[in-house]
């Protein structure tokens, strides 16, 4: 077996389900469209960072300053357009069962954090359009507004950025600009009391030569000096090699496949492509509700959700 089979066996794999017509609903009912992980509720471990909505900075050596975190504009999320989105977790269209999911991925990202110090995380998928961004901003929602973690997101996604359009806000200034500009302070964007976002910014010069420079690594440390999680949209693995540079910055990879349409061979590749060992979980989005529910089966646990 090979190591690509192997990484894809021993990770975790997490189901997310498609739209399809509710029979025991309203014909506006939403349905499960994505599912976490399966372990249990996040602990109250506060070994690795404390959930507090300012950031405790480290005590200063003699010598040296104490890093400050960098000041943030704000953005309240109550004005985004991400509380209009059925498919986020801030809104109240999403189904109460898709929430407890998200609570279990981000309770299984936590264990492996408290396990093996895990906090930048990459999550990033084979090819386009298997739902990455949407995965990683309700993850960032679930870690920031579900369980006060104090969470940066950051769009690494330089070619097709799109967190500025989840979030309501401009595309610049962002992670492009602090990469351009030595010495000049991130530009980041308050939207509640535990989350953060840089956006992708304006790219002006080839992003690979972004993603490669020392720059960017310098960035990635000051932020997980201040932050419990940085979570890193990257452009998708099999198509450029922008991915392969963000995932060495990471502590671990978050792979979303797309059920049913993304080739078996293209995840291998993209799992070859950033290194087996860097992949800590799978997520299948899009998956079919009525393949997985059968009745008589695991169904009847979650009629009560589909008809609410």
């Amino acid at each position: 077996m090979s190591r690509v089979d192997d990484a894809m066996r021993r990770t975790a794999p997490a189901t997310a389900f498609r739209d399809v017509p509710d029979t025991n609903a309203g014909p506006d009912a939403a349905v499960l469209e994505r599912f976490g992980a399966e372990p249990g509720p996040i602990s109250e471990d506060n070994s690795v960072r404390p959930a507090a909505s300012t950031p405790q900075m480290p005590l200063p050596t003699p010598g040296h300053r104490a890093p400050r975190r960098p000041a943030a504009r704000t953005r309240p999320l109550e004005t985004s357009p991400a509380v209009r989105n059925p498919k986020l977790m801030v809104s109240a269209a999403m189904r109460p069962i898709q929430r407890v999911q998200y609570k279990r991925l981000a309770a299984a990202l936590h264990d492996l954090q408290l396990q093996d110090g895990l906090k930048i995380l990459m999550v990033s998928s084979a090819v386009p359009q298997e739902g990455k961004t949407l995965t990683i901003a309700n993850l960032a929602l679930t870690f920031s507004e579900a369980y006060q973690r104090r969470t940066l997101l950051i769009d690494a996604d330089l070619r097709c950025p799109r967190l500025h359009d989840i979030f309501g806000t401009s595309k610049s200034p962002g992670l492009a600009d602090v990469l351009g500009t030595p010495g000049s302070q991130m530009p980041l964007l308050q939207i509640s009391p535990h989350l953060t976002i840089l956006t992708a910014g304006h790219v002006a010069t080839a992003p690979l030569a972004q993603l490669t420079s020392s720059r960017f690594r310098d960035v990635i440390s000051e932020a997980a000096a201040h932050f419990d999680w940085v979570l890193l949209d990257s452009p998708p693995i099999s198509l450029l090699p922008d991915a392969q540079h963000v995932a060495s910055v990471s502590d671990g990879t978050l792979l979303v496949i797309a059920a049913g349409s993304t080739p078996y061979k293209e995840v291998q590749r993209a799992i070859a492509s950033i290194g087996p060992e860097r992949v800590v979980g799978t997520l299948l989005n899009y998956a079919d509700i009525r393949r997985l529910l059968r009745k008589g089966d695991y169904g009847k646990y979650f009629d009560a959700d589909l008809r609410e």
